[in-house]
């Protein structure tokens, strides 16, 4: 089993340094992002992706941001983002309120879920979204075990 050494300074009450050392092993904590942007996506069009494959099999937080920008119409736009992975929607809809021409950044989103390592965990539009709109996600998934 591979082991990662830490070492890391402090200072002690009088001043002088205090190592302080440890060893963690595997598996190590890691994380894996995406972002990406959509032009007016359609129903179901992914938005930004992990790829299948590069999340082992185990227990994770994700954390989600999502934003809008264009003309949006609020029926259409709102709440139209959902999480996924593979061909399971984790999160049917990401709260959102879509209102003018342009929105913030909203998030962070965090969500835990039991990933099997086979797919990809995705941020897609729930249904067509106004013609002039952009969509942008951002996903991180970090393991926890």
């Amino acid at each position: 089993m591979a082991e990662m050494k830490i070492a890391i300074d402090g200072i002690t009450p009088s001043g002088g340094a205090m190592p302080v050392t440890g060893t963690q092993t595997v598996p190590y904590r890691q994380s894996v992002s995406d972002g990406g942007t959509a032009a007016a996506p359609t129903a179901g069009a992914a938005v930004a992706t992990i790829a299948s494959g590069s999340l082992p099999a185990g227990l994770y937080d994700i954390e989600v941001f999502v934003g809008m920008a264009g003309t949006l119409a609020a029926a259409a736009d709102t709440s139209n983002m959902m999480l996924r992975y593979g061909a399971t929607t984790l999160i049917d809809r990401i709260a959102y309120t879509a209102n003018g021409t342009s929105n913030p950044v909203a998030g962070p989103y965090r969500f835990r879920a039991t990933l099997d390592g086979s797919s990809a965990l995705t941020v897609n539009a729930v249904g067509a979204a106004t013609a002039s709109s952009t969509y942008t996600a951002t996903i991180t998934a970090t393991q926890v075990n």
